[in-house]
């Protein structure tokens, strides 16, 4: 964000400093990692040396004029300005309206009452025409320089009593006695243009600054930064690989993540079922539900869920409750249900299932099948406010289960999509329809592949067809463009579908998420190989990079036209897999490149690092711009088939699978990689 000191222009050097983990202790609570940190004047309640103190779960933080000591259960660090004014005057700013009491002793007389906290603590002229200024919160603490024109950055230093090292993503880490701590690498930005800025060692356990060329006329502004990132899986033993398919957050910013384990050893925690069920060798995949905490560093819950044969999580949400809804397949005849709409395996060699976990993740509400006689994958989820659940996948079941249909036969040819929306219970089906075309061959294919709810209970369907029969209802487009379009369609609150269209040019084009803004508008992500898939005049991308790219579309149902569309890509293959969307329009965008020319802008990590690497991208409200985009991966393969979710505060999670020992970590819940394949979870905030 931009920040603004007094009215004059500023140069900031933002770092990020990370107190090392207290030894597995519990949080004081979910949401607390996330609210901001205070900082008390010392009226006697700390030593005198200390000018400001803070406090947080696991370490205590005291502030001098040129000096800040961490203290933490293993030990303390400290930091001091080298040739810092010492006698630089210390105020609090951001006044809160909270108080501290410490009430020592049993004489009222040596009580302090009333210490009054702050939101920053600002260190004016710590060197010459240079302010330091302290913000943050309990797990981050955040230190800006503010550079005045004609100041001269290159006076920093800082000393530390440990060993310094400068880490593959341009980090300071610290190593002490109690654990390694992390400066973040510093990142300097005016407008769109980034400043190039490092850390540089210097002898005797110093560090300064390598600051390129900038305008001293405008103010800098700071791009994203990983909050976490962490490797999920288990250890190798038997060639066991995970992957994170999906990914949702609650109001706390707890993170929750489905997908698939082939491991014995997969971390729970609390779970309902506490191993892999697979009975063979080599071991069948379960699925999986995992809770993390707010700060991503400790796991709340984290359970398998399957019987004795495959079963894959495909995608996740969670309700106001803090309940999880998970759907995916099984080929288990032994899936556990509970409150089941289907409570046996309806035939073919796989069936969807729909299961609800309560919030502590130890139990199930209710867990179904869902299926005809034929093959039936669940691939999309969601919930309306009424707690309903809404599946969408593909199935060649001639007698899957319909109800209140919108289509109450199979189309033909080889799959349908399918659109179901179960009571609140589980038990029973408020409307359940095919959606697909006829043809022979592959010509004869549909697929559901998410879906999406607006407030008003409107679904919102993408996937892809290969269907020339495609039944479409109020089209932007109304015939197949190549071999197979996207699609998407839309259903009322009481299944009628009001909307449904392909979306494509001449080549192969595939929607793959969905997201819904607050006037119901959805916007589509996905890929194509399409010269000319639509795009608009003020799309970011108005002409395919290279053969195979991203997508992201936004529809515009009142108006029945698209609002924009965009490719997303460089000239190697680019394929988008998940979007959300922000309260202020903004989408934000998951996927994978193979390509060192990815569009890249105030990036996490700025170059593809292997053979392909998950992106991250935002795009600004009219489709025209980035706001930012990044790479994120080690130096072998990333995939990033999974969706993404975005918390209250603009942070956005997500979640894939990692070949890399080298994938990028920040306040790991699990800092190793530890099978063939684990999956990743990361947290960029903006």
């Amino acid at each position: 964000m931009a920040r603004s000191y007094n009215g004059r222009w500023v140069f900031l050097i933002a770092m990020f400093l990370a107190a090392p983990a207290s030894g597995g202790a519990q949080e004081a609570g979910e949401g607390f990692g996330r609210v901001p940190l205070c900082f008390e004047p010392n009226l006697g309640q700390a030593a005198a040396e200390a000018r400001f103190i803070a406090r947080a779960p696991g370490y205590a933080l005291f502030l001098r004029p040129t000096e800040a000591l961490l203290r933490h259960p293993g030990g303390a660090l400290r930091m001091r300005l080298v040739g810092g004014d010492t006698t630089c005057a210390m105020r609090g700013a951001d006044a809160r309206t909270s108080r501290s009491n410490y009430l020592r002793g049993s004489d009222p007389a040596c009580w302090i009452t009333g210490v009054p906290h702050v939101g920053k603590v600002v260190c004016e002229g710590v060197y010459p025409g240079i302010n330091l200024v302290y913000y943050g919160n309990p797990r981050e603490l955040e230190f800006d320089f503010v550079v005045a024109p004609g100041a001269d950055p290159g006076r920093i230093r800082l000393s530390f009593d440990s060993a310094l090292r400068i880490d593959a993503r341009g980090g300071l880490e610290v190593e002490g006695a109690g654990g390694t701590v992390t400066l973040r690498a510093p990142v300097l930005l005016q407008g769109k243009k980034r400043i190039d800025g490092s850390f540089r060692l210097l002898p005797d356990r110093e560090v300064g600054f390598d600051v390129g060329p900038y305008d001293r006329a405008k103010d800098l502004v700071i791009d994203p930064v990983l909050v976490y990132s962490t490797y999920l899986g288990g250890s190798d033993a038997t060639g066991a690989s995970e992957n994170c398919n999906s990914i949702a957050v609650d109001g706390a910013g707890c993170a929750y993540v489905t997908g698939i384990t082939q491991s014995l050893d997969f971390p729970t925690a609390n779970p309902f079922q506490s191993q892999n069920n697979s009975t063979t060798t080599p071991v069948k995949t379960d699925a999986f539900v995992t809770k993390f905490s707010a700060n991503g560093a400790s796991l709340v819950y984290s359970t398998y869920l399957g019987g004795d044969n495959l079963d894959v999580g495909r995608d996740i949400v969670v309700d106001s409750a803090g309940c999880a809804y998970v759907t995916g397949s099984t080929r288990s005849s032994d899936f556990p249900t509970v409150n089941a709409l289907q409570a046996a395996h309806a035939g073919g060699v796989v069936d969807a299932f729909l299961a609800k976990l309560d919030a502590s993740g130890s139990s199930l509400v209710y867990s179904t099948y869902l299926g005809g006689s034929g093959d039936d994958l669940g691939h999309g989820v969601a919930i309306d406010s009424a707690g309903r659940g809404h599946v969408t996948g593909s199935t060649n079941s001639p007698n899957f289960p319909t109800a209140n249909a919108h289509q109450g036969s199979f189309g033909g040819g080889n799959v349908d999509a399918f659109l179901a929306r179960f009571e609140a219970d589980g038990a029973s089906l408020a409307f359940s329809t095919y959606l697909g075309g006829g043809g022979t061959g592959g010509a004869g294919t549909d697929a559901g592949y998410e879906i999406a709810v607006d407030a008003s209970g409107n679904a919102v369907v993408t996937g892809w067809t290969f269907s020339s029969s495609f039944p479409t209802v109020n089209p932007i487009q109304s015939s197949l463009g190549g071999n197979a379009d996207a699609f998407v369609a839309r259903f009322d609150s009481g299944g009628t579908c009001v909307f449904a269209t392909y979306l494509g040019g001449s080549g192969a084009d595939f929607g793959r998420d969905v997201a819904v803004d607050a006037a119901g508008d959805a916007y589509v992500v996905g890929e194509t190989a399409s010269a000319n898939f639509p795009t608009t005049s003020a799309a970011y991308q108005k002409t395919r990079p290279g053969a195979s790219d991203a997508f992201v579309a936004k529809i515009d149902f009142g108006a029945g036209a698209l609002a924009y569309s965009t490719y997303l890509g460089s000239k190697g293959d680019d394929y988008g897999y998940g979007i959300a969307v922000d309260g202020a329009g903004r989408a934000h965008v998951a996927g994978i490149t193979g390509d060192k020319k990815f569009p890249v802008l105030n990036a996490v990590q700025a170059t593809l690092r292997g053979a392909t690497d998950a992106f991250v991208t935002k795009l600004n409200s009219s489709g025209s711009g980035l706001v930012y985009s990044t790479y994120l991966g080690g130096s072998l393969a990333e995939r990033s088939f999974a969706h993404i979710a975005l918390d209250g505060d603009g942070a956005a999670y997500v979640c894939g699978l990692t070949h890399s020992t080298d994938f990028p970590r920040v306040n790991p819940f699990q800092a190793v990689r530890r099978g063939v394949i684990d999956g990743f979870v990361a947290k960029i905030a903006p």
